[in-house]
C-alpha cells in the first residue's frame, strides 16, 4: 500500500523541522513517488513559499531533469500557441516572454 500525500507531507515536515536541506527534501518527495506538481504543492506547504518559488525550486532539482526535458516539447508548443493568440477575452495581450521569465 502506497502512502498518501498527507502521510508523505507529515514525514517531510519532520525532516524540515530537523533542518534537512531543501534539496534532500525535494529528492525525497521524488523518491516517494510524488508527481512534479504534487512535489511543488508539498514544497509550498513545507516551506511556506509561493507557487512561483516552488516552480523554480522543484523542476530545477536534478531528480526532475528527465521529466522537465520530456515536457519541453509541450511547453514549446504552448508558447507558440500563445504567441499565435496574443489577446485574451478581455482584450489584454499576453506577454509570452514575461511568462517564460516567471517560469509559467
Amino acid at each position: 500500500m502506497s502512502k498518501s500525500f498527507e502521510q508523505i507531507l507529515e514525514e517531510q515536515q519532520r525532516r524540515v523541522a530537523q533542518d534537512e536541506p531543501i534539496e534532500s527534501v525535494i529528492a525525497s518527495l521524488h523518491a516517494e513517488g510524488l508527481t512534479i506538481t504534487d512535489s511543488m504543492k508539498a514544497v509550498r506547504s513545507l516551506y511556506g513559499v509561493d507557487l512561483g518559488i516552488a516552480k523554480e525550486l522543484v523542476p530545477s532539482h536534478p531528480v526532475w531533469a528527465k521529466v522537465v526535458e520530456a515536457n519541453e516539447p509541450l511547453h514549446a508548443l504552448l508558447r507558440r500557441l500563445i504567441q499565435d493568440w496574443p489577446e485574451t477575452d478581455n482584450g489584454d495581450t499576453v506577454d509570452v516572454d514575461a511568462m517564460d521569465a516567471e517560469g509559467k
